[in-house]
């Protein structure tokens, strides 16, 4: 541990040096967010759960502009014609590629001129230009959701941030002891942040999911960030279609060949939970192993085992579009359709006889057999493919709905901050940005922050930071703390990162400089953001 102080103030920010140690291959507390639609209930008079009356009010809304859409247009998605390229186009992909292989499409060429240019147009173009100051506002947008600091009526709200450190999703009070819940926090830590359903929370996320469920009946949107030398999560397969879209940075990715179980249902993924991932999927060489570049796409159907990471000098931003195919198998549609037809007769809801009883009674016997037949019957009347297609359709229709009410409510939801004029503590930070500026706290300010108790240590300030940015990070504080006049914008930190003599050392008679490629723009971000709501620097007005 650290200790660096302004200007010999009792409050001095602690810092507390992590290693970033190997993870293990396999992560049994691996759990992502899996598609469950729920509508916004309300408890009624009887006790019975019911619809909230506003959130009935979106739902309608909603149906009117879900039908708008289909009766309006048929065509594919706009985004994933995008995706896919002239070359292929939809028609092709569904032909030859979807659930059949995976397939990486790479829109960027390795000077990062982007080839195809109508890939930045319409909702995939929007996603495309997010920078870092857009990832952090969603940041901070999804732990204001759910923590309902500054957000009035929030209904249903998505799933808090994850965080991953070492490839292990750290449980709730972790995160509260480790970092106050604040993911910059944790991502100055070495951790990947991930958030689930992030298309009810970030209006361009939902504007894509929007385009491409013309092509597909319901896609959602995870977010994966990860810190430059890292990895999220370990090798593993998923129980539906996604469609990686790298954002920002770069991440080096592995997709195997070999299928260990075909088109799993969500207690069959493996890597996730107990269910290993067999040693002969990943021996082999992996059919992709390239990294990706911002507007590069990977396709990779359910069931295909898979791991990514990030270099020294590059943090990543993908989204995970997920196309929850689990959901639309013919033998969950089928057998769902089956159970809604015998259901309807009462005959059929009765326990069949006991073994002991049918074995002994041929009368029982031949009476069974005869349910089967007349149940046999009855199902070859009622299963039809419009039967199949509209059972699929009617259960799509209402995640859309209910998805896109929600999504309709959040990005409606506007920050009430109580002080815009705050320049330290947690309503401050919600506005640094790379171009903010800032300077060292006056002790009356670093007074006025209250800090959470996790975080204090002594009666001092703290942040855990991964071993490989400490020096780098702490040369930002040490010129602001000489001089309490100095201001600089974020962006400008990484002007304050010096090599000197203090940060070299002889290797064989060779000066060796420390190596500082773990600091990226979005590290520096984090860490002012951090440094103002701890109280130790102070937003410029």
């Amino acid at each position: 541990m650290k200790r660096q102080r302004f200007g010999g103030e009792p409050k001095a920010l602690i810092v507390k040096s992590r290693r970033d140690d190997k993870a293990s291959p396999n992560n049994p507390t691996y759990h992502d967010e899996m598609e469950s639609e729920v509508v916004v209930t309300s408890k009624c008079e009887n006790g019975v759960r019911c619809p909230d009356s506003k959130h009935l009010k979106a739902i309608a809304s909603s149906e009117a502009r879900q039908d708008r859409k289909t009766n309006h247009d048929h065509k594919h998605s706009c985004a994933l014609q995008n995706i896919v390229g002239p070359n292929e186009g939809t028609e092709l992909f569904f032909k030859e590629t979807w659930q059949l292989h995976p397939k990486l499409y790479e829109e960027t060429s390795r000077d990062g001129n982007m080839q195809n240019s109508n890939a930045m147009e319409g909702s995939l173009g929007s996603v495309l230009s997010m920078g870092w100051d857009e990832v952090a506002s969603f940041l901070q947008k999804s732990r204001i959701l759910y923590n309902n600091e500054i957000y009035d009526e929030i209904i249903n709200v998505p799933p808090p941030p994850l965080i991953f450190r070492n490839q292990v999703a750290l449980q709730p009070d972790e995160i509260q002891d480790l970092y106050g819940s604040n993911p910059f926090a944790a991502y100055l830590d070495g951790c990947s942040i991930v958030v689930n359903h992030a298309d009810k929370i970030f209006p361009p996320f939902a504007e894509l999911c929007e385009d491409l469920q013309r092509s597909f009946p319901h896609c959602y949107i995870n977010t994966y960030l990860t810190p430059p030398g890292s990895s999220a999560v370990a090798a593993h397969a998923d129980d539906r279609d996604v469609i990686v879209i790298q954002i920002l940075g770069r991440k080096e990715w592995s997709v195997f060949g070999d299928v260990p179980i075909k088109f799993p249902y969500t207690h069959e993924q493996v890597g996730k939970g107990n269910c290993s991932v067999p040693k002969w999927v990943t021996e082999k060489t992996p059919i992709i192993n390239k990294t990706i570049l911002p507007g590069d796409a990977l396709y990779m159907p359910r069931g295909h085992v898979h791991c990514a990471c990030t270099h020294e000098g590059f943090p990543s931003l993908h989204a995970t579009v997920a196309i929850a195919t689990h959901d639309w198998s013919f033998s969950k549609l089928m057998s769902n359709l089956i159970k809604r037809h015998l259901d309807e007769i009462p005959d059929f809801r009765k326990a069949i006889p006991f073994d002991h009883m049918i074995m002994k009674d041929k009368i029982s016997y031949d009476l069974l057999q005869k349910d089967i037949d007349n149940a046999l019957q009855l199902m070859k009347k009622k299963l039809t493919v419009r039967t199949l297609i509209q059972n699929m359709e009617n259960t799509t229709k209402l995640h859309n709905i209910n998805a896109d009410s929600m999504r309709q409510s959040l990005s409606k939801a506007e920050a009430k901050i109580k002080n815009s004029n705050f320049i330290v503590g947690a309503e401050a930070a919600v506005s640094i940005g790379m171009n903010s500026m800032v300077r060292a706290s006056t002790p009356a300010e670093r007074a006025s922050v209250n800090i959470p108790t996790s975080l204090q240590a002594d009666g001092s300030r703290g942040l855990n930071l991964r071993e490989e940015t400490t020096n780098d990070l702490l040369k930002i504080l040490q010129p602001l703390k000489n001089d309490l006049s100095l201001s600089i914008s974020v962006s400008q930190f990484s002007s304050l990162i010096q090599i000197d003599d203090t940060n070299s050392a002889l290797d064989g008679g060779q000066i060796c400089e420390i190596n500082t490629s773990f600091v990226c723009d979005f590290t520096l971000l984090c860490f002012a953001k951090c440094c103002v709501e701890l109280g130790v620097m102070a937003k410029c007005i």
